[in-house]
């Protein structure tokens, strides 16, 4: 008998194993809360407007987790090499806390390439009465996977928002962004992922 439940306990600590061990894969940017649809691009570009760069490629087998990112090139802007990632309208409170960020990383070109998350915040519901901006610091990213995340407070009298994904260098380069978040209550994409070693 304690045999048996010997060989019960290992199955179910295996099991219990292979779930932590199992890729957080879609679920990390779909948490509760999150206002941006399509936050890890399984529906390739629906959602996501380029407003400032060369193109928008949907790379279903490199994301941060699965099932995959967002590359975008840099567009030459009399100095520099732009990306401007858009997401569609949307709902906010005033007053309100809220979450942002995205995870990063740079393809190709030179090193140094900077990114930051801004949320535009708009005085109607239909982000057509520019009210502010909120910016978080530059970091300048690598060609690993890195995150941008920022706790914010929404102007008292905003009703939405748009949240851009936003990349710049003096020199032409790629970038790949995944797990993007905006919303109330919610935590990096690195704090919800499981590991084990």
């Amino acid at each position: 008998m304690k045999d048996g439940m010997d060989r019960a306990a290992w199955i179910v600590g295996f099991a219990l194993l292979a779930l932590v061990a199992t890729p957080a894969g879609a679920a990390d940017c779909n948490q509760a809360g999150n206002e941006l649809s399509n936050c890890d691009f399984t529906n390739h570009f629906g959602d996501w407007t380029l407003v400032t760069g060369d193109m928008l490629v949907h790379e279903p087998a490199d994301g941060a987790t699965a099932p995959g990112c967002l590359e975008v090139s840099g567009y030459f802007n009399n100095t520099t090499y732009d990306v401007w990632v858009v997401s569609n309208c949307l709902p906010v409170t005033g007053g309100g806390t809220y979450q942002s960020g995205f995870s990063v990383k740079r393809q190709t070109g030179q090193a140094g390439v900077a990114c930051f998350a801004q949320v535009t915040y708009y005085t109607g519901v239909t982000c057509s009465s520019f009210l502010s901006n909120e910016v978080t610091p530059g970091i300048a990213i690598d060609s690993i996977w890195q995150e941008i995340f920022e706790t914010h407070v929404a102007p008292a009298t905003a009703g939405s928002a748009a949240f851009l994904m936003i990349c710049g260098h003096s020199s032409d380069y790629e970038v790949r962004f995944d797990d993007a978040l905006f919303g109330q209550g919610l935590v990096p994409a690195e704090l919800i992922s499981f590991t084990v070693e």
